[in-house]
């Protein structure tokens, strides 16, 4: 008689565990191969389960949805003028040149914000030294503003061999090609930023330093990189 209530008993408290599971809808473990490999969220990126796993699906073509958005937008790109190593607002001769560029539709390029620029410089004590990496600063401000990209160029000043800026290419704290027009001699030379890495994506240097000849190497750079 114990053993007919205790089977009874156990056959009872399996039975109300399956009518809770159903009752919670639960999906059996299932593995996708690397399908959830975007939902980083995740603890095992490859496989997905339990209960309400019918979101995850939902939540892969959202994010799909999103990255394909955000390719397909134009990016966003500062323009910086280096003089004399420092920033420079773009002066007005040289602003009408630059705004030809927005005609592509690929990228919105824009001059970098001076008032931004000023926010974030270091604050200097008296009789205290100024920071020396300009560049760097410039791409921290276009970052601060959201924008993609930064192109920095400089016109005359100091686009020597291996330099940028007035300095060696290697104390800018920016990350570029060996091979690249980055490290070339020119007169003028124009560098794309990526403005939250650091990353050189794109680079011209020409010994024509007018500015038409400069922003039509630069729209051909620029369209290239970004395609890339």
């Amino acid at each position: 008689m114990k053993t007919i209530l205790k089977t009874a008993a156990i056959a009872a408290l399996i039975t109300g565990f399956a009518n809770s599971a159903q009752a919670m809808n639960y999906t059996p473990m299932t593995c996708t191969g690397n399908a959830v490999s975007l939902l980083t969220e995740f603890e095992d990126a490859d496989c997905y389960g339990g209960y309400a796993s019918h979101d995850v699906p939902n939540k892969m073509a959202s994010r799909v949805e999103q990255a394909s958005i955000e390719q397909a937008r134009p990016k966003k790109i500062a323009i910086a003028r280096l003089h004399k190593g420092r920033f420079l607002p773009l002066p007005d001769q040289e602003a009408p040149s630059w705004a030809t560029l927005n005609n592509s539709g690929k990228a919105l390029f824009s001059p970098l914000s001076a008032a931004t620029h000023f926010d974030l410089l270091p604050a200097i004590a008296q009789n205290g030294v100024d920071s020396d990496n300009k560049i760097d600063e410039i791409r921290m401000a276009a970052a601060a503003d959201g924008l993609d990209y930064v192109l920095i160029y400089a016109v005359n000043d100091g686009a020597g061999w291996g330099r940028f800026g007035d300095r060696d290419l290697d104390a800018t704290g920016l990350v570029y090609d060996d091979a690249s027009d980055a490290v070339r001699d020119g007169d003028a030379k124009a560098l794309l930023v990526n403005s939250f890495s650091g990353e050189v994506v794109g680079a011209v240097t020409t010994f024509a330093p007018d500015m038409k000849t400069l922003t039509t190497l630069v729209a051909e750079m620029a369209s290239h990189a970004l395609d890339s």
